[in-house]
């Protein structure tokens, strides 16, 4: 059974929500949790970018492989922000 992992809510409709650091799962959310859940998730993945942005050579040589790819993939996105 399907519950908003926010609020553990099942009698309510739920929208599938992927993280931007790891889409292997989607994860549901109520109407009222998801846009709370989308921002939180897209300032961590700003947070993030910004980080290795700031030193990348130095900072980047300590994320694994998939996180360097997942670096790459959200620097062509933001990059030009």
């Amino acid at each position: 059974m399907k519950v908003c992992l926010y609020c553990n809510k099942s009698n309510v409709k739920l929208y599938p929500f992927k993280s931007w650091d790891d889409d292997s799962k989607e994860k549901y959310y109520c109407e009222k949790h998801y846009q709370v859940v989308k921002t939180t998730e897209e300032e961590e993945k700003r947070r993030f970018w910004e980080y290795y942005r700031g030193s990348a050579e130095l900072r980047q040589e300590c994320l694994s492989e998939k996180s360097k790819q997942l670096w790459e993939e959200i620097d062509r996105e933001l990059g030009g922000i």
